[in-house]
C-alpha cells in the first residue's frame, strides 16, 4: 500500500513539473517584441517602398526572431499630434524613435530605406534598442539595376538581420544579392535545348533468336515550360534522334526471290546465303506534352515529370555484307570467276562455290508509336537568365507497325555475270518489330527562363 501511495506521488509530482515548465518554457522561448515602421522612399516612388515593406514584413516573420508591430498598428496607439509628427518627419532622431518603441511596448524599432541615385539603388535597414536608444544592427547594400532587382535585395537584407550575432553586421556581399536575385525572380518561361544517348532496355531478340529493331539513339531535344501553380509547370519538347552506323548480324531468316527456271549456263544449282551485317541508320521524332513538378525558388532546382506523346520512326538501310554460296551436282563444274571453289567431301554436292557480297537496299522502313515518358532530372540557374540541366528520362513506346515483321528488299550489283541466276535476285530480309519498346535517355542541356 505504501509502495502505491509513494508511486502516486511521484506521478502528480511529474505532472506538476509538466504542467508548470511547459509555460515557463513557452514564455521564456517567446521571441521579442519589435516596431517595424514603413520604409522611406528617397527618389523612388512611394508605391515600391510600401510594396518592400510589405515584403520585408513577411521575411523578418518568417525568422521567427521578433512579433512585429507595424506602424499602421502603432498609429492607433498614438494622439493625433504625435501621428502629425511622426508622418512629417522623414529622419526622426533616435530618442524620439525611442519613445515611439515604448509606446509600442516594443523593445526594438526597425527603421530603413529605400533610395535611387542615377541607376544605383541603395537600401538601409537599422535596428535601434528603444532602452539604450543606440542602432544595435545596421545593413546597407547597393543594387545596380532595375526595380525587379529591389526583390532579392530586400530579402537579403532580412536575411542578414537574422544573422545572430551583436553589433552591426556587415554589408552583405555582392555574390549573395545576385544568389537571392535569381533564386527569387519571378520565372514566367522556360526553353530548354539538350543533347544526350539514349539505350534500349528489355529483350533483344524474339522467340526465334532473331535480333529486333532496337536501336540507340543521340538525340538533340527542344522542350518548352510554362508554370502554372506554384511547384508544378507544363512542358512540351519535340526533337530528333539518330542512330549513327547501327548494324544487326547473323539474321537467319532470309527469302531470295528469283526465276528458278533461268540457271544460265552454269546448269542446275543450290543458291544459299547468310546475312553477315546489315548497316541503318534509325531516326525517331517524339512530340510529348506533360507536367513537371519543381520548386519555384532556389538555384539548385531538382525535378520530376510525367508525360505522354507520339513518336515516327524510320529505319533506313544502308549496305549489307552477306555471303553466297552456290553448290552444284556436277563435281567438275567451273565457278564464276569471282566465287571461290571449295570441295565438300562426303557430300552430294561436291563442288561448293562461295562469295561474299555487298547488297544495296531498295527500300525503308517506318512505323508510329505512342510514349509513356517519366523522368527525374536537377536545374541550376547560373545567371537571371541562363542555367543549365541533368536530365534522366525512362520511355514507354507501344508501336504500331504495319504489320508484326518488317521486310527490307535488297539487290546486288556485286554480280557482273548477267547469266548467273544469283544476279538479278531479291534479297528479303525479315525484321521483327518489338512492339513494347522501353529505353533509358540521359541528357545535358542548357536553360533560358524569362
Amino acid at each position: 500500500m505504501d509502495f502505491r501511495r509513494a508511486w502516486l506521488m511521484v506521478v502528480v509530482v511529474l505532472l506538476g513539473v509538466l504542467i508548470f515548465a511547459v509555460p515557463a518554457q513557452a514564455e521564456k522561448q517567446q521571441p521579442p517584441r519589435m516596431l517595424m515602421l514603413d520604409l522611406v522612399p528617397h527618389g523612388v516612388p512611394k508605391e515600391v517602398a510600401e510594396s518592400l515593406t510589405d515584403l520585408l514584413d513577411l521575411e523578418i516573420e518568417r525568422a521567427g526572431l521578433y512579433i512585429l508591430i507595424s506602424q499602421q498598428d502603432l498609429m492607433a496607439m498614438l494622439k493625433t499630434e504625435e501621428q502629425k509628427q511622426l508622418l512629417g518627419v522623414s529622419d526622426p532622431p533616435l530618442e524620439f524613435l525611442s519613445r515611439l518603441g515604448k509606446a509600442a511596448n516594443a523593445p526594438y524599432l526597425l527603421r530603413g530605406s529605400v533610395g535611387k541615385v542615377g541607376s544605383m539603388y541603395t537600401i538601409a535597414l537599422d535596428i535601434i534598442d528603444v532602452k539604450e536608444v543606440k542602432a544595435v544592427r545596421r545593413v546597407n547594400q547597393t543594387l545596380v539595376g532595375d526595380e525587379s532587382g529591389l526583390v532579392g535585395s530586400i530579402r537579403t537584407a532580412a536575411l542578414a538581420l537574422a544573422l545572430d550575432e551583436k553589433g552591426v553586421a556587415p554589408d552583405i556581399s555582392a555574390k549573395l544579392i545576385d544568389d537571392l536575385m535569381i533564386a527569387e525572380k519571378p520565372k514566367k518561361f522556360f526553353l530548354g535545348v539538350s543533347v544526350g544517348y539514349s539505350l534500349p532496355l528489355g529483350s533483344q531478340e524474339n522467340d526465334q533468336s532473331v535480333q529486333y529493331f532496337i536501336p540507340s539513339y543521340t538525340h538533340l531535344r527542344i522542350d518548352a515550360e510554362l508554370p502554372v501553380l506554384p511547384y508544378m509547370r507544363v512542358f512540351f519538347d519535340t526533337g530528333f534522334y539518330i542512330g549513327i552506323q547501327q548494324f544487326m548480324s547473323l539474321q537467319s531468316k532470309r527469302e531470295m526471290l528469283y526465276d528458278k527456271n533461268d540457271q544460265g549456263k552454269y546448269g542446275s544449282a543450290e543458291v544459299v546465303s547468310e546475312t553477315w551485317l546489315t548497316y541503318y541508320t534509325p531516326i525517331k521524332v517524339p512530340i510529348h506534352v506533360g507536367v513537371k513538378f519543381v520548386p519555384n525558388r532556389g538555384r539548385l532546382l531538382p525535378y520530376g515529370l510525367i508525360g505522354a506523346g507520339f513518336s515516327w520512326q524510320r529505319y533506313g538501310f544502308n549496305n549489307e555484307q552477306v555471303g553466297i554460296t552456290r553448290r552444284y551436282s556436277d563435281a567438275g563444274q567451273v565457278c564464276p570467276a569471282y566465287y571461290t571453289r571449295s570441295e565438300v567431301s562426303g557430300s552430294q554436292l561436291p563442288t561448293k562455290c562461295d562469295m561474299q557480297a555487298t547488297l544495296k537496299p531498295e527500300s525503308s522502313l517506318s512505323a508510329f508509336g505512342f510514349d509513356a515518358v517519366a523522368g527525374v532530372g536537377l536545374e541550376w540557374l547560373i545567371t537571371q537568365n541562363i542555367g543549365l540541366k541533368l536530365d534522366v528520362r525512362y520511355t514507354f513506346t507501344l508501336l504500331f507497325p504495319s504489320e508484326d515483321s518488317l521486310w527490307a528488299d535488297f539487290v546486288s550489283d556485286t554480280i557482273t555475270d548477267p547469266n548467273d541466276p544469283a544476279k538479278n535476285v531479291t534479297y528479303k530480309d525479315m525484321f521483327p518489330v518489338k512492339k513494347y519498346q522501353q529505353d533509358l535517355a540521359a541528357s545535358l542541356g542548357v536553360i533560358f527562363y524569362w
